[in-house]
């Protein structure tokens, strides 16, 4: 585990690969009694060890999921039980499917794009993106910013100017978008979404910190035009 500053650190999970890079970033917002965890990752028992051994010395009071593909979320369910964490997350893919989307998938027979979607993901408390939520030392706004996912959520940490951007603006490449429930739409807007806002610092699911984060996801609209 890196501390990335005060009230700030980060675990990366050992499933490095094409489409992950040195792993998925798990971010632990906070100290001691009610700490929150966003992404807590995929199922792999190195990386949940590593998590209990954060656990057994100090106390989460939420988890945050950007997204229900696999390597993010599917290890927050065995983790909400057995250390009775409420999990934070849109959690419904299918129902925030683009009417583009719907129809596509309508009319379309044994259609692509679901592989890596967390079946199973249940979230104690569905987020539509503009709440305000307040923990021990740490102020999280929910963005809803589909594209790479239907159901994507970015967090922005209050006190540190910082954004918590999941799959959607990632630290090494431009992400993956997979229909019905990828959009390059959704994507476009979302890219919008974020240019209107005051963070520079971006912190992804995969990937190092962004600095400069504006500019960088300008190029990203380009880069898709181009």
């Amino acid at each position: 585990m890196k501390t990335i500053c005060k009230n700030l650190r980060i675990l990366t999970a050992p499933n490095s690969g094409p489409m992950t890079l040195f792993g998925t970033n798990t971010y632990i917002v906070g100290s001691g009694k009610g700490i929150c965890i966003i992404d807590p990752g995929p199922e792999n028992d190195k990386h949940y060890d590593s998590l209990k051994r954060i656990l057994a010395v100090e106390e989460a009071s939420h988890i945050f999921v950007t997204h229900s593909h696999l390597d993010h979320s599917s290890i927050a369910n065995r983790l909400s039980k057995e250390f009775s964490i409420p999990i934070y997350a849109h959690g419904n893919p299918s129902g925030a499917r683009s009417v583009f989307m719907k129809d596509i998938l309508k009319f379309s027979k044994n259609f692509g794009g679901l592989e890596g979607l967390d079946q199973s993901f249940a979230p104690d408390f569905f987020l539509m993106g503009g709440e305000i939520i307040k923990g021990n030392s740490w102020t999280i706004e929910v963005i809803y910013t589909p594209g790479h996912l239907s159901d994507h959520l970015s967090f922005s940490f209050k006190e540190k100017k910082t954004l918590f951007s999941g799959d959607l603006v990632m630290g090494w490449t431009s992400t993956l978008i997979s229909p019905p429930d990828g959009d390059v739409g959704q994507y476009y807007s979302s890219l919008d979404i974020l240019l209107k806002r005051s963070e520079d610092y971006y912190l992804p699911g995969h990937g190092d910190g962004i600095k400069n984060a504006k500019a960088y996801v300008a190029n990203l609209k380009k880069h898709r035009f181009a």
